[in-house]
């Protein structure tokens, strides 16, 4: 039987073990928790870096715990290391990033990204001239230069790729090049039968078909026109956009029907197992037209002579 004396002692005994196991659980329980049902207070868009050099990070501040703007790495920076980073509100401790537009390069050194626009933020200003950017920092499809009676404007992808489309700088007001910068995307996914037709400046033409679907087109964003209908391909001279005497009797002008039926040729004696069958590739323009190509000692392909769609009908 315990005796008074013996239970005080085991009770302390447990009392102390006790606070032996709970103590790293209190003392852990001062650490910031990024779970706290407090939040982030400030939760800012993630649109919101003032600063090109700034990149948005989601463990920008309070430890860790929530996002924010990061100011990145300059041009000629040593880059790869972690770092004591700038933030907008306080400092962290994070990978060292290059600033948007730059890239660890040779050397780990932040260099130029040719690829991203955003590297225009980033050239010294004795550049006369730097590409247009986006909301998003990509290449603007547009890209124009020279003045307004000798200028050029031209369509380039996301990417800074020039790309199908071009016209004077005084007639390009309403130039949008959004039909070239689409077929540019569609293409980039792996699509080889896009349909699509562009004027010469990068613009939808007014009839439009692809997938087996025509409808008349905004010319510059290739949406639907107002009071219309989509309809099937084998109605499409249904449409109050057709006109017999500009589009003919088929769709598809001459260079795409070579151009299709050799990639469907190609697929036939892929199937049979027939691989080293080699064509002569039909280049087509993104407006139907035909140019005729040779291959140069070097191997690169020179353009002879391009004929415009209108002569090329069957």
């Amino acid at each position: 039987m315990m005796t008074p004396a013996r239970i005080k002692s085991w009770t302390f005994q447990a009392f102390v073990a006790t606070l032996v196991l709970i103590g790293p659980i209190i003392s852990a329980q001062k650490v910031p928790n990024c779970a706290s049902t407090l939040g982030c207070f400030s939760f800012p868009a993630i649109t919101s870096c003032p600063s090109p050099d700034e990149f948005w990070s989601p463990t920008a501040v309070l430890g860790g715990c929530c996002p924010g703007c990061v100011r990145g790495l300059a041009l000629g920076t040593p880059c790869g290391t972690s770092t004591t980073t700038e933030t907008t509100t306080d400092a962290t401790e994070t990978p060292a990033t290059c600033a948007p537009g730059l890239v660890c390069g040779v050397g780990s050194v932040c260099r130029l990204n040719t690829g991203d626009c955003l590297a225009t933020h980033h050239v010294p200003d004795s550049i006369q001239w730097v590409p247009q950017c986006d909301s998003r920092g990509r290449y603007a499809p547009k890209q124009c230069r020279g003045d307004q009676i000798n200028g050029r404007c031209f369509c380039y992808s996301a990417e800074g790729k020039r790309i199908f489309g071009w016209s004077w700088r005084n007639r390009a007001q309403r130039m949008t090049c959004a039909c070239s910068r689409r077929r540019a995307d569609l293409e980039a996914e792996g699509r080889f039968d896009v349909t699509l037709h562009c004027t010469p400046d990068g613009n939808y033409e007014q009839l439009q078909c692809d997938q087996g679907v025509c409808w008349c087109a905004d010319s510059e964003t290739g949406t639907q026109t107002a009071g219309t209908r989509a309809v099937p391909e084998e109605l499409w001279s249904l449409l109050p956009c057709y006109n017999e005497t500009l589009h003919g009797v088929q769709y598809l002008r001459r260079c795409e029907s070579v151009a299709f039926s050799q990639i469907l040729q190609r697929k036939q004696f892929i199937i049979r197992g027939h691989r080293d069958v080699t064509f002569t590739d039909t280049l087509c323009e993104y407006d139907g037209s035909h140019e005729l190509h040779a291959r140069g000692m070097t191997g690169r392909s020179l353009i002879l002579i391009k004929l415009r769609s209108e002569h090329c009908r069957r």
